[in-house]
């Protein structure tokens, strides 16, 4: 088996930096780069497909369940803070009340 020379590791090493990519004739790399850059292609709708089925899972899971929206939500969490403050000037006209008593 013959080892590169110097001259043929340089021009690839130059290759690879201008490009970006290795510039061969081998028909078996150029064969195997077609069949790495297919998969990459498959893996990629196969990535996106199941993302798809995940987000329609998650949608159908949350649809069923008994979930408030945010605007009901804040609805209440206002109800309860005006609720709250009520309470607290209840508790301010009792306390002067019994104050008065005394």
């Amino acid at each position: 088996m013959t080892t590169p020379s110097h001259k043929s590791i340089a021009k690839v090493s130059k290759d690879l930096r201008v490009t970006g990519t290795m510039q061969t004739k081998s028909p078996i790399f150029d064969g195997m780069a077609k069949i790495i850059a297919e998969a990459a292609g498959t893996a990629d709708g196969v990535r996106r497909e199941a993302e798809t089925v995940m987000s329609s899972g998650l949608q159908r899971f949350l649809a069923d369940q008994d979930l408030v929206t945010r605007e009901e939500f804040e609805v209440v969490r206002d109800m309860a803070e005006a609720m709250r403050e009520e309470l607290e000037a209840v508790k301010a006209e009792l306390a002067a009340m019994k104050a008065a008593q005394d």
